[in-house]
C-alpha cells in the first residue's frame, strides 16, 4: 500500500506512508492537504482532503504598575504585573522564584 500526500494539489515528495507528520508545524503549513491510496492490486482511491489551519503562537506581554519598561521596584513595595498578548480566553501561568506557579492574568506581590 502506497500513500500519496498533497498540499494545495501539489505532491509532497517522499511522503508515501500512512501518516503525514509536520513537526514543528507553523502558520506557513496552513493549506488543503490530501491523500490518495494505492493498494497492492494497483487500485487507487479518490483523493480525500482536509483544510488545516495552524494558529500563530501568542506573543506574551507583561505590564507593571509602574512605567512599562520599569523592572525595578524598591524593597517593601507592592508589585502588580498583568499578563497580556493572548487571544480571548487565554490562560496565563507565572513561574515564581520559589518554583511554584500562579495561574492568573494578574500577579500581585505584596511587600516585595
Amino acid at each position: 500500500t502506497t500513500y500519496t500526500w498533497t498540499k494545495g494539489g501539489v505532491v509532497i515528495g517522499g511522503e508515501t506512508g500512512a501518516t503525514l507528520t509536520i513537526d514543528p508545524a507553523d502558520v506557513t503549513d496552513n493549506g488543503t492537504y490530501g491523500v490518495t491510496v494505492e493498494d497492492s492490486n494497483g487500485c487507487t482511491s479518490t483523493e480525500q482532503t482536509v483544510v488545516v489551519t495552524i494558529q500563530a503562537l501568542p506573543v506574551p506581554t507583561i505590564n507593571g504598575d509602574a512605567a512599562e519598561t520599569t523592572t525595578e521596584w524598591c524593597e517593601g513595595e507592592d508589585i502588580t504585573l498583568t499578563g497580556g498578548g493572548g487571544a480571548p480566553g487565554a490562560t496565563y501561568s507565572w513561574l515564581l522564584p520559589d518554583g511554584s506557579t500562579q495561574n492568573t492574568a494578574v500577579l500581585t506581590i505584596n511587600n516585595a
